[in-house]
């Protein structure tokens, strides 16, 4: 009896990476957002008490947080030359 091999195949996907503009454009989103919502009507404590009431995380983290995703865009990207 003749045995068949049988090669594997190999399946090549096209690369997911999202480019750099979008990225950005993500970044700086987040940043605005969180800037328009401490604008908006509801304070810091507000805010923070809705969250932490809705998952149980600390106070401070929850603060932590919703500053770094402020300065996101601050951190993150270059600001373009006028």
């Amino acid at each position: 009896m003749a045995t068949t091999r049988i090669k594997p195949t190999i399946e090549i996907t096209p690369s997911t990476e999202t480019p750099p503009a979008v990225v950005a454009n993500c970044i700086a989103t987040i940043s605005r957002g969180v800037r328009e919502l401490r604008a908006g009507r509801l304070n810091d404590r507000a805010i923070v008490t809705l969250v932490h009431e809705a998952c149980g995380v600390a106070r401070r983290d929850i603060k932590a947080v919703i500053n770094a995703l402020e300065s996101l865009e601050a951190t993150y990207l270059k600001k373009r030359p006028t």
